[in-house]
């Protein structure tokens, strides 16, 4: 089980300790799918040289694939 915020009731991860199904909506573009629903399921707080972000997580497992352009 993942550490609980007392903040929140997501799911919050840190570092790689994410499970392997939980994509931020950056990397589901980055496979040219969107979030579906487009709530997260949960919080990824990463960190890095002189960087720290916090980040939603999607389950890619519900992801479709992004809508294309409409033609007129």
């Amino acid at each position: 089980m993942s550490p609980q915020n007392e903040n929140s009731a997501l799911p919050h991860y840190t570092g790689n300790e994410r499970p392997t199904h939980l994509y931020t909506a950056n990397e589901l573009r980055a496979e040219g799918l969107q979030p579906m629903p487009q709530t997260p399921v949960a919080i990824w707080h990463s960190t890095g040289p002189n960087r720290s972000s916090i980040s939603g997580l999607f389950d890619r497992r519900t992801a479709v694939p992004m809508a294309g352009p409409t033609e007129p």
